[in-house]
């Protein structure tokens, strides 16, 4: 989401700027082409329309390429090849220049997987700027809790839209969502326990997130 919005530059309006999650877990040799790229009317079975790919929906926006080290290795060409010249290559259609920022996501150590030649290292080289984010468990109080609030301020969990939004977080549900240990120690277990308090909190016609709305799974 930051990135989405500093793309979408000082408009603030990222409604303008599009954003397509892709989940590369999910693509394999039979569907990559068209989910990708796009794909003519009637090319596959069950496809009776043009098919608009995930990098083509992310023109001049960013595509966010998640789980990529469990990228099927026959797509990782595909995709090297696109990051290569920007072309998008939708099957039977002419191909196009697809302007897109790419980032991409993974919880699997990429280094070890080109040391067993699961992954290509002329895709990994290709994504010049990576970093190594910690689990939610290691972090410092003070940058958990800025994640918890960017949690709670989504606008698809906690808007207006329908009546009211969550406007704040109780000490004590602060304190619990700060000692929780996160075993899976990514943002989305904490993005998940706090919207779903959001949306116990709203329920309950509260305007404060508490900890009787907090659900943790042991």
């Amino acid at each position: 989401d930051l990135v989405h919005r500093r793309l979408a530059g000082t408009a603030h309006n990222t409604d303008d700027v599009p954003m397509v999650t892709i989940n590369c877990a999910a693509l394999n040799e039979r569907n990559y082409e068209h989910e990708l790229f796009g794909c003519a009317a009637n090319v596959y079975t069950g496809i009776d329309r043009p098919v608009i790919g995930g990098l083509a929906r992310a023109s001049y926006g960013l595509a966010f390429l998640d789980e990529i080290g469990d990228l099927d290795p026959a797509v990782q060409r595909a995709l090297l090849v696109f990051l290569q010249d920007g072309i998008v290559r939708p099957f039977q259609i002419e191909p196009f220049s697809g302007h897109v920022s790419v980032i991409a996501a993974t919880n699997r150590d990429v280094p070890l997987l080109v040391e067993r030649q699961q992954f290509r290292n002329d895709l990994n080289q290709r994504f010049g700027y990576q970093a190594e984010i910690l689990p939610l468990r290691l972090l410092e109080p003070a940058e958990l809790a800025r994640m918890v609030d960017f949690a709670a301020v989504s606008p698809r969990a906690n808007s207006t839209g329908s009546g009211f939004a969550v406007t704040h977080i109780a000490q004590d549900a602060m304190t619990r969502l700060l000692a929780w240990e996160y075993a899976d120690g990514n943002f989305r277990e904490l993005q998940g326990i706090v919207q779903t308090g959001i949306a116990a909190a709203r329920r309950r016609g509260s305007k404060v997130l508490g900890v009787r709305d907090l659900t943790f799974v042991e």
